[in-house]
């Protein structure tokens, strides 16, 4: 069984929002925007994202940032990918 299912983190930096949002079979469901802004333009920092049983926990520079609660069974992720006006230095699967 072959399912699509894409998370996406996009940091909004004139918006001063972190989206969250899961695509599953070609829709978008609603997104979630709280917290407060952990990035800041040119400003280098570590993300961290841990697949657990109901929910994505995010850590950014080693503290809790926000959770995101599976949409659909976290067994169906196969993979990862990073996209967008990035320099990344360095990725760390465990």
């Amino acid at each position: 069984r072959f399912l699509r299912v894409r998370f996406e983190i996009t940091g909004k930096l004139q918006f001063q929002a972190v989206i969250r949002n899961a695509l599953a079979a070609n829709e978008w469901g609603n997104e979630e925007r709280e917290g407060k802004m952990p990035f800041e333009k040119g400003v280098g920092f570590d993300l961290a994202i841990k697949n657990e049983a109901y929910a994505f926990q995010i850590f950014v520079n080693g503290e809790r940032f926000t959770s995101f609660a599976h949409r659909q069974d976290p067994n169906d992720i196969s993979g990862l990918q990073i996209q967008g006006d990035i320099e990344l230095t360095g990725i760390q699967i465990q």
